[in-house]
């Protein structure tokens, strides 16, 4: 059933390499450990307030009520990949969606796409439109303005990197230094 349109943060999320990984160690391995990936990310969508809207073929698309869960959920996903064979690219774009039957259509999801498609593995990369919508502390994990071409869009976006791996760290300062407290 078609709803009115919402304001939603949509999300990518894409294993890098995995068409190379059928070559390197078989289809049945290769098949096993896309498949693991994927659960992952599903779980970390999840856990972070987000709905999986569907898979396809190595990707995760979802979508969040906030940049806030997103970017939460993109950590999340790059986390747990730091220990598997596997390695992402995610990147998400808040805008207008119309939801439809548990999915989401609409300009801001050809746009999150083309974010994610921009992103290297280990990466996450936002449009400026989802990273001021995020919390003055998320904010300052973002960095490294650049533009990319989108079909349809008149003029460049504006996307930044957002540093996940240094929030994990200082978290990880902090609790070492109550621990010997």
């Amino acid at each position: 059933m078609i709803q009115s349109p919402r304001l939603l943060t949509i999300l990518f999320a894409d294993i890098g390499g995995s068409a190379a990984l059928y070559d390197q160690v078989g289809d049945e391995k290769a098949h096993q450990l896309v498949a693991q990936s994927l659960s992952s990310m599903k779980l970390a969508v999840q856990e972070n307030g987000g709905e999986v809207l569907r898979t396809v073929g190595d990707s995760v698309l979802a979508s969040f009520a906030s940049s806030d869960s997103a970017f939460m959920g993109a950590k999340s996903i790059q986390q747990v990949h730091q220990d598997m064979p596997l390695a992402v690219r995610v990147g998400f774009h808040t805008g207008t969606v119309i939801p439809d039957g548990g999915d989401v259509y609409g300009h801001a999801v050809n746009i999150a796409a083309r974010v994610a498609a921009f992103a290297r593995v280990d990466e996450i990369v936002a449009t400026v439109d989802a990273v001021k919508q995020l919390a003055a502390e998320s904010r300052l994990f973002a960095s490294d303005v650049d533009h990319i071409e989108v079909k349809g869009v008149p003029v460049p976006v504006a996307i930044q990197r957002m540093e996940w791996r240094a929030q994990a760290q200082s978290a990880t300062r902090v609790s070492t230094r109550l621990d010997h407290q």
